[in-house]
């Protein structure tokens, strides 16, 4: 639907009496509008010639000439659009639908630009081991109709790093502790990845969540517990740390003598 181009007849002998299109080369020519140039179709292919008469010789015909009309660069739908992975993982293959035109795959390290073609990756699916595995980045298919303007369109895959658990350890106070006294300080360090804190009132049993922040969670002075750190990075898999036990000893209680006088 762009602008058509202009035909022109010079050199002729006689005058034009019409031009004509078909859209087969040996196909029916019909008449279209236009004395010194025909009018040229901006949506479909067609084959123009124009006939031309000199006095009472016969008329002749022009060699057809041929205008092709691309359709419109389509980029399709793109999926998927988004995944991630984790680092050295496996990424699912990428591949467009109901798209228009060749196609070129690029990659890019950011969304606004720099990509550049990946060498060979012309089809409607970009391959798994034609995507990265160690580095999040973008591919954008770029979808060309013949002369047409290109259109693309753009997924990413995010590789998330390998969870690390880190290490736990007592960075101030004591791991005993006397009832209602002030709790020790357990830090994280090393740890790579979200982390949740889980407590158990015994080494096997069941951990629930507790508060506290990304390197220390918080720990009660009233009961006795086991602390670990459960840590994850993106889609990767979870790992969490050795647990760690907080003592807590019940106040000393002298309690009653009897009898408190003796004779």
């Amino acid at each position: 639907n762009t602008t058509a181009p202009t035909l022109t007849l010079s050199g002729n002998i006689g005058s034009i009496l019409n031009w004509s299109s078909s859209s087969t080369l040996t196909g029916t020519y019909s008449t279209v509008p236009g004395t010194s140039t025909p009018t040229i179709s901006n949506t479909a292919s067609a084959y123009y010639i124009a006939t031309v008469k000199n006095g009472v010789c016969p008329s002749i015909n022009t060699t057809p000439i041929l205008v092709t009309v691309n359709q419109a660069s389509n980029a399709g739908t793109i999926s998927p659009v988004t995944q991630s992975i984790c680092y050295n993982g496996t990424p699912a293959s990428i591949t467009l639908t109901s798209s228009l035109g060749t196609i070129q795959w690029q990659s890019s390290l950011t969304a606004v630009g720099g990509y550049t073609d990946i060498v060979g990756q012309t089809s409607a699916t970009l391959p798994s081991g034609a995507i990265s595995n160690t580095t999040t980045m973008y591919y954008q298919a770029v979808v060309t109709s013949g002369v047409c303007p290109s259109q693309t369109i753009t997924a990413t895959v995010n590789v998330n790093p390998t969870t690390v658990e880190g290490t736990t350890s007592i960075t101030a106070g004591n791991a005993s502790i006397c009832y209602n006294t002030a709790a020790p300080t357990i830090t994280l360090t090393g740890s790579v990845g979200t982390v949740q804190w889980l407590s158990s009132g015994t080494l096997t049993g069941t951990y629930t969540n507790v508060t506290g922040t990304s390197t220390s969670p918080n720990i009660s002075n009233t009961s006795s517990a086991y602390y670990k750190a459960s840590v994850r990075s993106g889609v990767c898999l979870t790992r969490e740390t050795t647990p760690l036990l907080i003592s807590v000893s019940p106040t000393s209680n002298t309690g009653t003598i009897l009898p408190v006088t003796a004779t």
